[in-house]
């Protein structure tokens, strides 16, 4: 059976319980500068010289800035997922897929997960469950995914959309929601991610406040 293997790491594929990986001695880039060379409301460019760990240096690594966002998947007690249907422009279509959106300044993720949530779907939840925080293209984008679920959520009947939103909620059977995400009618990345988290969740059981 094949097994991944790294410097400094070890894996055993007949145990995930057994799977470890050791401390790396990998080092990170080093930023010898750095300048801002767009800024928007909706995003920022920064343009890094850096030096490689083997000392090869990069004079215009760019960079996006982004806000953080929360996504939540909300279920209401007859076990259904409200799910949002919008216009993507940067894919020029349409998209299903979990409801989500940007963190205002000096607000808590989890808030944010709440506000965005009856904002999109017209759904309200008790509690949102931190499921974990997902970084979104690393490579050049700095921002941060944090996931939620929110269980019994409970429809106010009315959204509260922004004037530059056009939504349609689509309320969808929980045992149809991995089906939708395999054969690709949910693809986007961070709705795939937390669908498989939330799953995994409910599956096991646990709840964390």
């Amino acid at each position: 059976m094949w097994a991944p293997s790294f410097a400094g790491a070890c894996a055993n594929p007949t145990s995930r319980s057994n799977i470890c990986f050791e401390p790396f001695h990998m080092k990170p880039w080093q930023i010898l500068s750095s300048q801002n060379v767009f800024d928007s409301f909706w995003v920022k460019i920064r343009k890094d010289a850096v030096r490689l760990a083997n000392g090869r240096e990069l004079d215009d690594f760019y960079v996006i800035e982004r806000r953080d966002f929360s996504v939540i998947f909300g279920l209401t007690p007859d076990n259904r997922v409200p799910l949002v249907r919008q216009y993507k422009h940067g894919v020029r279509d349409f998209m299903l897929e979990l409801p989500a959106g940007f963190i205002e300044d000096n607000e808590d993720p989890a808030h944010a997960a709440r506000r965005e949530f009856t904002e999109e779907t017209g759904f309200t939840a008790q509690s949102f469950e931190p499921l974990g925080k997902l970084f979104v293209g690393p490579s050049n984008m700095n921002h941060t995914a944090y996931a939620y679920l929110a269980r019994n959520a409970e429809d106010t009947g009315r959204q509260r959309l922004d004037d530059t939103e056009d939504i349609e909620v689509a309320l969808t059977p929980l045992d149809e929601i991995l089906d939708a995400v395999a054969s690709g009618r949910i693809n986007c990345m961070t709705s795939v991610a937390v669908t498989h988290l939330a799953m995994q969740r409910l599956r096991n059981g646990k709840t964390h406040d």
